[in-house]
């Protein structure tokens, strides 16, 4: 009986997603413009790393995403919902190459997450205004999700609140 259970334990240790070894980036604010729509905003960072091949072919990057915190709730770990966030996909930001490190650019929206993360609705201007007015800075991280690895999270970084209200202005 003892050696099914051991058996059964080491099955379901095999199981567990395995960590991924790869270094915590740190990452630096540089700007964030709102689009011409003024639905997006784009966040531009610099990183130590380069975050769009961390993974190499066969190692099962399935995609990274920038989030930021707009309340207290600074938990960025997948499968949690914030109620208030930005978030966006991160791309090369190829008109700002050169200089010191990796540059890259996340178009973010801002959303209130609903339903335990079922459904999202975007913020307005004034909500976002609210969020952000006793703040001096908000917190941002980037997360990639990896197949059978932990997700990698990388140092995270402040974006101005100062700098989100000038383009609310706009």
């Amino acid at each position: 009986m003892f050696r099914f259970f051991l058996i059964g334990l080491v099955l379901l240790g095999s199981g567990c997603a395995k960590g991924h070894g790869k270094p915590i980036a740190a990452l630096h604010y540089d700007s964030i413009s709102a689009q011409a729509d003024a639905r997006f905003y784009d966040l531009r960072f610099r990183s130590d790393v380069d975050l769009l091949n961390l993974f190499g072919p066969g190692e099962g990057f399935v995609g990274g995403m920038m989030y930021c915190a707009l309340d207290d709730d600074v938990d960025f770990s997948v499968g949690h919902f914030m109620k208030t966030l930005a978030s966006g996909f991160v791309e090369r930001d190829t008109r700002h190459e050169g200089g010191d490190g990796f540059a890259f650019v996340a178009a973010l929206s801002f959303n209130e997450t609903l339903d335990e993360g079922t459904t999202t609705r975007a913020l307005g201007d004034e909500a976002i205004r609210s969020l952000i007015a006793n703040k001096g800075s908000i917190p941002c991280q980037y997360v990639a999700t990896v197949y059978g690895a932990k997700p990698y999270h990388s140092g995270a970084f402040q974006v101005p609140s100062a700098d989100i209200r000038r383009e609310l202005d706009k």
